[in-house]
């Protein structure tokens, strides 16, 4: 279950937070950076901002208007003293924590965004331990260590089964509906050519198998394509912030705008808003 299924009262907020459109909105390359309790993204469209706020992929996400996917954003934020801006909760990734409701917060109020969840049936990947099974071991070490992950090379380190399995859902195209029941802290390595996107597949430049066969050759787990029940945010209504310094024909300052999606739908994107 996503971590944006949790519903609490009250989600808690940043500290302060800006959001302002990035004055090189389309051209400048995006990043998120997060120090103590601090959070900095550059360059961001909200669809990014909202994918790692609620722990949702892309095929997890309907509706809204084009603008989410294409402006980009700049948001500096911090939360009170002593509050790590932790985006993963590495013992149940399921779980939202205390920094991705600070961003949920902000998205919902800044952009005025409304939504709701629907169930559907869809394409997935199920993972379920292969007959002989599992070939990796429970840590020496029964403490939290580390994770890392990337296309074609994953490693956890003392970390719960859930933390491997949360990975590993991020190099699907599907959503990943994992059947391993395990307890403990695991080592796990698991490598395979991102590439092949079949079992069947095979490669000239590569010796490295399909996450299918690499999955079943090095941890004795299965990846089976079957479809299930995702849950799907669809976003209702959102709001575009328009932050606009200078009116160029009067040289006025003026108050930031904003610019409801339904007005936006209806109205040339190069429309000015005056006061």
């Amino acid at each position: 279950m996503p971590a944006v299924l949790v519903q609490t009262a009250v989600k808690p907020s940043f500290q302060a937070a800006s959001v302002k459109p990035n004055p090189q909105s389309g051209l400048s390359p995006a990043s998120i950076r997060i120090a103590g309790n601090r959070y900095s993204a550059t360059g961001v469209p909200l669809r990014r901002l909202m994918l790692e706020a609620y722990n949702f992929r892309d095929f997890q996400m309907a509706g809204g208007p084009s603008w989410i996917s294409t402006d980009q954003w700049d948001v500096e934020a911090v939360a009170e003293d002593g509050v790590p801006l932790l985006m993963l909760n590495v013992k149940d990734p399921n779980q939202p924590t205390a920094a991705s409701l600070m961003m949920q917060s902000l998205i919902e109020n800044r952009f005025q965004l409304k939504f709701h969840f629907e169930t559907k049936e869809l394409p997935v990947y199920e993972l379920t331990v292969a007959k002989n099974g599992p070939k990796f071991k429970l840590s020496k070490e029964q403490t939290i260590g580390t994770c890392l992950g990337g296309r074609g090379d994953m490693e956890v380190t003392a970390n719960p089964f859930a933390s491997f399995a949360y990975l590993l859902s991020r190099q699907l195209d599907r959503p990943l509906i994992s059947k391993v029941d395990l307890t403990g802290l695991y080592d796990i390595k698991l490598q395979w050519n991102p590439e092949l996107k079949t079992e069947a597949e095979s490669s000239t430049f590569s010796d490295k198998p399909s996450i299918f066969t690499a999955l079943q050759e090095q941890l004795g787990l299965k990846l089976e394509s079957s479809k299930g029940a995702v849950e799907v945010l669809v976003i209702d209504s959102v709001q575009s912030l328009r932050r606009i310094d200078l009116c160029p024909s009067t040289g006025t300052t003026l108050r930031p705008q904003v610019v409801p999606y339904a007005e936006a739908l209806n109205s040339p994107r190069s429309r000015v808003l005056g006061s």
